[in-house]
């Protein structure tokens, strides 16, 4: 009679062992690629608004230095670009203020110059509602107020930097849920992470004009299971149409 011998405790521990260690790196492979992922897709979405308000910028300086031979009276770029430049800092400041990108909270607003460009509201002949705190104006700046109505739409990102619209003053419904084609959205609701300071050049010409303004555009937002705060940043250059 033949006996056949099992495995024995050891051998089925050891084959556990193994088959648990190969579950584990396939899992924590998976975990990382998907991050790795999210964290791609995070990064081009703060790219994308970065770009759309440089594009906004330039659409502005273009049209002022179009327009500024022209009759007065048909101006509609110059208000909104003094109202941007109005809040120009000076060189030596930008150290201080970059410092808050590590913590993304907003600290970055202290002094008050912090603004983004509501590229779905560009209504430049408006001289009523070109620069302010309202979710309406075509450029919003920062305040230090808590309601939406007033100001204080500049948040730390929950997600990602972005800007949430809304489709009117008051309780209007956001872009966050679901999208009516018959709705604009056109007010922000809550700016992200997201913000541009506008910097004097040290070298002035034309009297006490500066040259040009770097427009700082600024990010920052913390990517999937990192403790460590992500930013994208670009600065734009343009030469100050009033030193010409």
């Amino acid at each position: 009679m033949s006996v056949k011998r099992g495995d024995t405790l050891i051998e089925v521990i050891f084959a556990s062992l193994i088959f648990s260690i190969i579950i584990v790196s396939v899992t924590g492979m998976m975990n990382r690629g998907l991050t790795t992922v999210l964290a791609a897709g995070e990064r081009t979405a703060a790219r994308d608004e970065v770009n759309a308000q440089a594009e906004a910028l330039r659409y502005i300086h273009n049209g002022w230095t179009a327009e500024k031979q022209n009759n007065p009276a048909t101006w509609q770029y110059e208000k909104i670009w003094r109202g941007i430049t109005g809040r120009a800092i000076e060189a030596s400041q930008l150290p201080t203020l970059h410092s808050a990108d590590v913590n993304c909270g907003g600290a970055f607003t202290e002094t008050g110059r912090a603004f983004v460009i509501n590229t779905r509201n560009l209504r430049l002949g408006d001289a009523s509602n070109l620069v302010g705190a309202r979710g309406d104006a075509t450029v919003v700046t920062y305040s230090t107020t808590a309601t939406a109505a007033s100001g204080g739409l500049f948040v730390a990102p929950p997600l990602y930097p972005r800007i949430v619209y809304k489709s009117s003053a008051g309780s209007g419904e956001t872009s966050e849920g679901v999208i009516q084609e018959t709705v604009n959205y056109n007010w922000m609701f809550q700016v992200e992470g997201i913000w541009i300071f506008a910097v004097k050049s040290e070298r002035m010409i034309a009297g006490d004009q500066p040259e040009f303004y770097d427009f700082h555009i600024r990010t920052c937002w913390w990517p999937p299971g990192s403790t460590t705060p992500d930013n994208a940043a670009t600065i734009v250059r343009l030469y100050n149409p009033e030193a010409e």
